[in-house]
């Protein structure tokens, strides 16, 4: 999965639950940069960032 596919993952994620910053912080770049060398699934990248909003993450 390439960069640019995994920001709009998270951008979209973001729109799904209401989140007004459209802006990538360096939190949500690391866990992109953790997901492209294998370091975490994308369902667990999903359930971080929105755990850094405070949402609960068990319908994900």
């Amino acid at each position: 999965m390439d960069k640019q596919k995994l920001e709009n993952i998270i951008i979209e994620l973001k729109k799904e639950f209401n989140i007004k910053n459209n802006e990538l912080t360096e939190r949500e770049k690391d866990l992109i940069h953790a997901k492209m060398i294998g370091l975490i699934t994308e369902k667990e990248m999903k359930k971080r960032i929105l755990k850094i909003y405070g949402i609960p993450i068990h319908d994900v």
